[in-house]
């Protein structure tokens, strides 16, 4: 009797290795990261850190453009990026340095100045979706090759998003369709959340 399963399990075995099962990796793998102070400043030179992930064989990085740090002012001109209140910084670098190393961008637009959300912390959100909007469109009208767009990170947590509890989803809702709309060729997603 004990013959019986001992048998079968030898044919088992040997079939599975006379007879191996294919597997094929999936063309559409893409392997990224996600460091905005290694990119913008991390040791070397930004040119170093891009040849990098060219050696790592990254096919695309996630980058977050802070409005509260290239918008202080308010811009006269909000959705052109030039306008003077812009500064624009080591994002300039950094993306189109990744444009031309071939390695797709996808954009997180995040944090308010104080003079779109009342003077408070960035994480707060901005009292007028137009505002947040304008910006987006300034970004993708800065970064036209950039077609991926994630708007504010995890506004369910504290750390980056503070919410005003009944008009929160209403005014998230809001800027992500006012956002959507700078760029009909773009995909736009968000806003992105987290459990735990």
């Amino acid at each position: 009797m004990m013959i019986r399963p001992a048998l079968a399990t030898l044919i088992v075995c040997v079939s599975a290795l006379a007879f191996p099962l294919c597997a094929d990796a999936s063309s559409g793998v893409r392997f990224g990261i996600q460091d905005d102070a290694w990119l913008a400043a991390g040791p070397g030179t930004l040119e170093s850190r891009l040849d990098t992930l060219d050696r790592l064989g990254v096919d695309v990085v996630r980058y977050a453009l802070r409005w509260d740090l290239i918008a202080t002012k308010r811009p006269g001109q909000p959705r052109w990026s030039g306008d003077p209140a812009y500064q624009w910084g080591a994002a300039d670098g950094v993306l189109k340095g990744l444009r031309a190393h071939g390695i797709t961008a996808v954009v997180d637009l995040r944090f308010a100045p104080e003079w779109a959300n009342g003077g408070k912390r960035p994480n707060s959100l901005p009292e007028n979706g137009s505002d947040f909007a304008n910006f987006a469109a300034a970004a993708q009208n800065r970064f036209p090759w950039v077609r991926d767009w994630l708007i504010w990170n995890e506004p369910n947590k504290a750390g980056f998003a503070r919410r005003r509890p009944a008009a929160a989803p209403a005014a998230r809702r809001s800027r992500w369709r006012r956002s959507r709309s700078c760029c009909e060729r773009c995909s736009v997603h968000g806003p992105g959340s987290t459990s735990g």
